[in-house]
């Protein structure tokens, strides 16, 4: 699961390596970013902080990454310069307090730790909360729920699980290196009646885009373009 060295380093590694991870994942979430520069960013469900440091190269003048994960916290820790303006928080999104509102919520895979609708409505209201007037919040959502079970894609991870899913259900993910994580399934349209509930406006669904490098097979580009293991989401407040 999440919460052991193993995966975490694991996981680490292939944020910056994976040509998944940096050449669609990075690059689709940069294509969305607004200015980062001077302004103070939350990164909810941060694992190992590789986006956290991405944002402090950014320019940001503060970052803050919040995970339940110790181990995932710890990674980060080891991984992130004493230079960088970030701090870590082991402890649930929904726990986290901080009276100062911040100009960039982001979030990844975040939405998809929701087990109940109860518990969607109460991340995007954490979300929300957090988020500056005129700020941005930003986020990718997992789809690798909508794919068949046990089959594999080019992104390195496949899921397992039976029947047919409902929303909320469970569904595991299995990452390279046999490492495993429960995730759940849920549609756009329900994701975005939550965030309108919350308070968000100008919310915003993405496909991703690439930056194709030569590590993986054209064909491979192609079916995470026609299929994407993720989307992405935006909003302001």
């Amino acid at each position: 699961m999440f919460d052991t060295k193993n995966f975490a380093e694991t996981y680490a590694q292939s944020k910056e390596n994976h040509p998944f991870r940096t050449e669609m994942e990075r690059y689709s979430i940069l294509s969305w970013l607004g200015t980062v520069e001077g302004k103070r960013v939350l990164d909810l469900a941060c694992g190992t902080g590789n986006y956290s440091r991405m944002f402090c190269r950014l320019g940001a003048s503060e970052v803050t990454g919040v995970d339940s994960s110790r181990e995932m916290i710890n990674s980060a820790l080891s991984h992130t310069p004493d230079i960088m303006p970030v701090a870590y928080h082991t402890q649930p999104a929904e726990d986290y307090v901080n009276d100062i509102p911040y100009d960039l919520v982001f979030h990844a895979y975040l939405l998809n730790c929701a087990s109940s609708p109860e518990k969607l409505n109460e991340l995007c209201r954490v979300l929300y909360r957090h988020l500056a007037v005129g700020g941005q919040m930003l986020g990718i959502m997992g789809m690798l729920g909508h794919y068949p079970s046990g089959s594999k894609n080019p992104s390195g991870c496949y899921t397992a699980y039976q029947g047919e899913l409902s929303e909320g259900d469970g569904y595991t993910i299995f990452f390279p290196g046999q490492q495993e994580a429960v995730n759940h399934y849920w549609r756009r349209s329900t994701c975005h009646s939550a965030l309108v509930e919350a308070g968000f406006s100008d919310i915003r669904w993405y496909l991703p885009s690439d930056n194709r490098s030569h590590q993986m097979p054209v064909d491979d580009w192609i079916e995470l373009e026609e299929n994407p293991v993720f989307i992405g989401v935006s909003a302001t407040r």
